[in-house]
């Protein structure tokens, strides 16, 4: 990637690329894209490996962030090497991980959270180094008991006593990122709506996850 809020773009398939340029969209009617021919051999591209990520400098890890071409999962989609440079650039002594489903049925966090607790604490603390903070709380509606059950048991085992488990009530919009930093900080939604100026970085719990298999698997976004 080349210029901040740029982000590597990696295909689902292994293959040729044959043209880039407008194409027909869904929702946009045309649109910028890369047409491949798909090789059939499915050909992973690693962006980590070789190498124990605990022995990993933090330069390193934000080079995989960048070739992996992660993105912070909220509705944004920044870059999240953007938004960790940012926040340890401005001092940042808590990141806030949003579990709060962003709509009434919506159960991906959830199930995530039951299903990849160790990878998501992995990815936590991955980013709690790259920020540069030194508390994280996660952030869960208190009708998650099975997630705070095992996110909770899982803690226990990495022994991440910086890692806080917040049960908040279940009520619309709690996702909503200047929401979860007001009622968590007690600042003002106004002030909140500019997290690292309350000293926050917020990022989504899929984020940390994405981090984590980025990191110790090798896997793009």
């Amino acid at each position: 990637p080349e210029g901040e809020g740029s982000v590597a773009v990696h295909a689902s398939v292994s293959g040729e690329v044959l043209a880039i340029g407008p194409f027909p969209h869904p929702h946009l009617g045309v649109g910028e894209a890369i047409q491949i021919k798909n090789d059939g051999l499915e050909m992973p591209v690693g962006v980590a490996e070789g190498k124990d990520p605990a022995k990993r400098v933090d330069d390193e890890l934000m080079r995989i962030v960048e070739e992996a071409g992660l993105v912070d999962l909220n509705e944004e989609g920044e870059s999240l090497a953007d938004k960790l440079k940012k926040a340890r650039e401005r001092g940042v002594h808590k990141l806030i991980v949003n579990a709060c489903e962003s709509e009434p049925f919506i159960t991906a966090l959830h199930v995530m959270m039951v299903a990849k607790s160790s990878e998501i604490i992995r990815g936590m603390l991955l980013a709690e180094k790259l920020c540069a903070a030194s508390k994280v709380i996660v952030a869960i509606e208190e009708n998650k008991l099975d997630a705070l059950e095992v996110l909770g048991s899982r803690l226990y085992s990495f022994n991440a006593k910086e890692i806080e488990l917040k049960r908040l009530p279940v009520k619309y919009p709690q996702g909503a990122p200047e929401v979860l930093v007001s009622t968590l900080t007690g600042c003002s939604l106004d002030e909140a709506r500019d997290p690292l100026s309350q000293g926050v970085l917020v990022l989504d719990m899929a984020t940390c996850f994405a981090l984590s298999e980025a990191v110790y698997f090798g896997k793009p976004l």
